[in-house]
Formats: structure tokens, C-alpha cells, sequence
């Protein structure tokens, strides 16, 4: 049975300056916007448009060109689980899993040249059993459930699946961050993996970081920042 309809809120905040920026309190909410949408599951932003992820009712678009009051503008919508977004110029990515019924998932590419119409140009629909996050870098897209995916869509009208990393046996990969020809994978209570992809085709993993429960990761400049989970709080 699927989840019932929830509430979900696109949140605008008001951050610090630079003046007050040591002062970790000082960020107001300033707007918020919300429908009968599914919660919202990730988001991207390009200019003043905001595409956002919302799980059961697709993926929404949203004018915050005046973040104290935005504005939906168009939606796409695929009998699936709308599970992320990534955008680059005209086009949007939006990743679509299959779960308890639902079976029309898979990386959908969208015409987003016009925000209020969006227009699918290409589609990669294999059987993924929610599949929940997906990075961009130049013409390869990495698309992340439980292993890692690798798309090429420099023909975003015939994207194709070139490469795979299967993590060991029993690992999961979680969450993943890009940096260089490496991939840095939070894979929860196995650890951060590293994988090289200067090869794309051939993705190789060359060491694991061990500790504790890592559930995201990001790269800042040269740094590593992994989001873990031990003994009941976050480190």
C-alpha cells in the first residue's frame, strides 16, 4: 500500500551576512510554499527557479525570484516515486523509482526551457527499486540505490547506462559526492568507500574510510565532510 498524501513545504530562509555571520541563530524564515504535494525528497536550483523532488506527486517548479513569496510554476509528473533532481541549462534530470505498485521509474531528461512546460526528451526506464539520489558532472550522470550507476547523456535524447560500481557484499551506498576522477561514497555502517571513475566504464574501488554509521557526504575544496551517525547522535 502506498504512503498517504502528506504536506510539503518548500522553506525559504533569510541567511546571515558576513557582519553577523558568527552569530550561528541569526537566519529568519522569510517565505514558505506548500501544497497537496508528497514530502519533498531533494532540490535543485538554477536563477531564480527552484525544481523540487516531492516523492509521490512528481517533480515541482517553483519561481523564488521574490523569496518572501514564491510561486509554482509547472510540474512533471511519472507514475513513480520522485526521488531527485539535478539541472544544467535547459535540461533537468529527474531521477523516478519503482516501489510497492508504482513501475514507470527511471532517469527521465527534461526540456525545462520553458519552466511552466516541461517537456520529457529522454528517458532511461529500467526496473529501479528506489533509486534516490543522482549527481551531474559534465555529460555523466551517477545515479545512486544501494550501488552506483553510471549514465552517459551527452545524447540526452538516448541516455545509456556505461558503467556500475557494485560495493561488497552486504555494503550500501548511501550517498555520494564528486571530486576529480574520485567518487566518495557514504555506504552507512560499512564506512565511506572511495572509487575511482577516471575510467567511467570501469569504476574501481580503491580503499574504504571505516568508522562510524556515514549517511551523506559532501567535498569542501580538498576536505571530506562526512555525515555519520554513532552510538545514537551525529558526528
Amino acid at each position: 500500500m502506498r504512503s498517504p498524501i502528506h504536506t510539503a513545504l518548500l522553506l525559504v530562509f533569510l541567511l546571515p551576512t558576513l557582519s553577523s555571520a558568527q552569530d550561528s541563530l541569526n537566519v529568519s524564515l522569510v517565505a514558505q510554499i506548500h501544497h497537496n504535494w508528497d514530502f519533498a525528497a531533494g532540490i535543485d536550483v538554477q536563477d531564480d527557479i527552484a525544481y523540487v523532488a516531492t516523492f509521490e506527486t512528481g517533480l515541482r517548479i517553483l519561481d523564488v525570484s521574490d523569496p518572501t513569496s514564491p510561486v509554482e510554476l509547472g510540474y512533471f509528473f511519472r507514475e513513480a516515486y520522485c526521488t531527485d533532481v539535478k539541472v544544467s541549462g535547459n535540461t533537468a534530470y529527474v531521477l523516478f523509482a519503482n516501489d510497492e505498485g508504482w513501475a514507470d521509474g527511471g532517469l527521465s531528461i527534461l526540456d525545462i526551457s520553458d519552466p511552466s512546460n516541461p517537456e520529457e526528451i529522454g528517458l532511461l526506464a529500467p526496473n529501479w527499486i528506489m533509486a534516490y539520489q543522482i549527481e551531474l558532472e559534465d555529460s555523466l550522470v551517477y545515479i545512486v540505490s544501494g550501488y552506483i550507476r553510471i549514465v552517459d547523456v551527452s545524447d540526452p535524447t538516448d541516455p545509456e547506462v556505461i558503467g556500475e560500481y557494485f560495493p561488497p557484499t552486504g555494503v550500501r551506498v548511501r550517498d555520494i559526492a564528486l571530486f576529480e576522477n574520485y567518487l566518495y561514497a557514504a555506504a552507512e555502517d560499512s564506512g565511506t568507500r572511495l572509487v575511482d571513475i577516471s575510467d567511467p566504464t570501469d569504476p574501481v574501488e580503491v580503499t574504504s574510510i571505516p568508522g562510524a554509521y556515514a549517511f551523506e557526504v559532501a567535498i569542501m575544496d580538498t576536505i571530506a565532510l562526512i555525515a555519520c551517525v554513532e552510538e545514537n547522535h551525529s558526528v
